[in-house]
C-alpha cells in the first residue's frame, strides 16, 4: 500500500485550513448580516458598531417612551395635537367635514353626534384618516381616544 509522504500531506492540509477558515468566515458574516441577534441593540465604539452587527451602518433610535393616556387633559395635550394637524382644515365658518374642531365645546359637538371622531385620525372602521397624506402617531391617536373616551373635559 502506499503512501504518501510528509510533503502531499501538507499540500493537503494547507488547502484544507484554507477553506475551513473561510467558511467560518462567511458563516459569521450571514450570522451579522440580519441585523443584531434578538435581545441585543448595536451601540456606537467610535467607529464600528457592536451588539451584532446592522447592514445599514447607522445607529439604531432609541426606544419610544412609553404613551401615558391615563391623564390626558385637553390644554396640555388634545389641543397642541389637534391645533397642529387639525384646525388648520376643521374651523371657520365653513369647517371641512362640518367638523370645527377649534375649540372644545365644538369637539364636544362632533363627539356626540357620533363616535367617529377616534376611529378617523386611524382610518379604522372605513373612516376617511385624517389628517389626509399624514398620519398621526399612534401615542397621538391613543391620548385623543382616551380623552374622548374620559368624556372629553376642558380640563
Amino acid at each position: 500500500m502506499p503512501t504518501s509522504s510528509p510533503l502531499q500531506q501538507r499540500r493537503f492540509l494547507l488547502p484544507l485550513i484554507i477553506s475551513i477558515i473561510a467558511i467560518s468566515i462567511v458563516i459569521a458574516s450571514c450570522d451579522n448580516f440580519n441585523g443584531p441577534k434578538p435581545g441585543t441593540m448595536p451601540t456606537s465604539t467610535g467607529g464600528g458598531m457592536t451588539g451584532g452587527g446592522t447592514t445599514g451602518g447607522g445607529m439604531m433610535p432609541p426606544p419610544a417612551p412609553p404613551c401615558d393616556t391615563a391623564n390626558v387633559s385637553y390644554a396640555s395635550v388634545v389641543k397642541p395635537i389637534l391645533d397642529n394637524n387639525c384646525v388648520g382644515c376643521h374651523s371657520g365658518s365653513v369647517p371641512q367635514g362640518g367638523a370645527n374642531l377649534s375649540s372644545v365645546d365644538n369637539i364636544a359637538r362632533v363627539v356626540s353626534r357620533n363616535r367617529i371622531f377616534p376611529r378617523v385620525l386611524s382610518g379604522a372602521g372605513g373612516a376617511s384618516q385624517m389628517p389626509p397624506g399624514a398620519r398621526l402617531s399612534q401615542c397621538d391617536i391613543d391620548k385623543i381616544t382616551a380623552w374622548v373616551n374620559q368624556g372629553a373635559r376642558n380640563n
